[in-house]
């Protein structure tokens, strides 16, 4: 199942995956700047919803970290969203 998420206080999330039979979710957000900082409405949403994991996707070349579970993820490296 894929959904948005987005609340009327401005909290939101460009895609959400919750993989079939599972109720971890996975947050992904799109950035075309590469420097893929997450908004305060990522980070409100986020806080909201709880994902075991979340990815900034950008137009860089490197995958690193951007707190615990929230990971910058170049977009030529989508397939590394289900290593985690």
């Amino acid at each position: 199942m894929t959904f948005f998420y987005r609340t009327s206080a401005g909290a939101e999330i460009d895609l959400i995956v919750q993989p079939s039979g599972k109720k971890s979710i996975v947050a992904i957000e799109v950035k075309y700047s590469l420097e893929p900082r997450p908004t305060k409405g990522f980070w409100s949403a986020f806080s909201d919803l709880q994902p075991a994991h979340a990815f900034v996707i950008y137009p860089g070349n490197e995958y690193y970290p951007l707190s615990k579970k929230v990971f910058a993820l170049p977009a030529s490296q989508l397939d590394r969203i289900t290593d985690v």
